[in-house]
This record gives structure tokens, C-alpha cells and sequence, in this order.
């Protein structure tokens, strides 16, 4: 394991990188069903993500965002012309259980920019 995943760990920032997979497959695959979006299954070693990273998560250009405990939904520059959909996957030992906050067009203004670069959308402003 690297430095930055046993950081992450120590901090709460992250989980293991099986179970980060598996929540956003499921978290795909229920934004797909309540939208009755196409969804591309991203059964695919993380190294080939570079590869296939301007398919979209589900229908012509959706990109299915899921926080943990954070509370709005992170974004970037590259999120251009995307839709984000936020989500949250609330049983975590089965994954049975998503929450869909809704969709939104990224936004960059300054309100959103958060301390690490990043942007974000309060899960409340998303819109179903």
C-alpha cells in the first residue's frame, strides 16, 4: 500500500480502494436505473482509466459523483460539459442503498472553490 492510501487511512479520508470501486458501481448503476440512463459498467482495471476516462458514467454524459461524509460534490475544470450527478451510498456493508441527490452543470464560480482546488456543489443544490 502507498504512503498517501495509509495517510488517508489514518485521517478517515479514504477506504480501500476494492470497496471505493464497488460503492461507485453501485452508485453507477442506481443513478442509471432512476434515470433510465445507459450505463457503460466500468468493469475495468484502474490502470486503463486514463484509456477510457472520456466515457461517460451513465447516458450520453453523465459523471456519477458519490461523497462519504463530505457535503457537497466535488468537481473540476475537466467536469466541462459534463452533468454531475451526486449520490451517496448509505448501507455500506451491503451497498444496497443509494441516495441521489441530483443532477447539476458544474459551476465555477468562486463560491464553490473549496481549499483544495477543487469545487464544490452543496448536495443540496443539486437538483432531481
Amino acid at each position: 500500500m502507498g504512503a498517501a492510501y495509509q495517510e488517508g487511512k489514518i485521517n478517515s479520508w479514504t477506504q480501500h480502494q476494492m470497496l471505493a470501486e464497488i460503492r461507485t458501481v453501485c452508485a453507477e448503476w442506481a443513478v442509471a436505473k432512476h434515470y433510465r440512463w445507459a450505463w457503460t459498467v466500468p468493469w475495468w482495471p484502474k490502470d486503463e482509466h486514463e484509456h477510457r476516462k472520456h466515457l461517460p458514467d451513465v447516458g450520453e454524459r453523465g459523471e456519477v459523483r458519490t461523497v462519504v461524509s463530505a457535503t457537497a460534490i466535488s468537481y473540476t475544470r475537466n467536469d466541462t460539459g459534463k452533468l454531475i450527478i451526486g449520490c451517496k451510498v448509505i448501507d455500506e456493508d451491503y451497498f444496497s442503498i443509494v441516495e441521489i441527490y441530483g443532477t447539476f452543470e458544474p459551476n465555477f464560480d468562486d463560491i464553490y472553490l473549496q481549499p483544495n482546488g477543487k469545487y464544490g456543489m452543496p448536495v443540496d443544490q443539486c437538483q432531481l
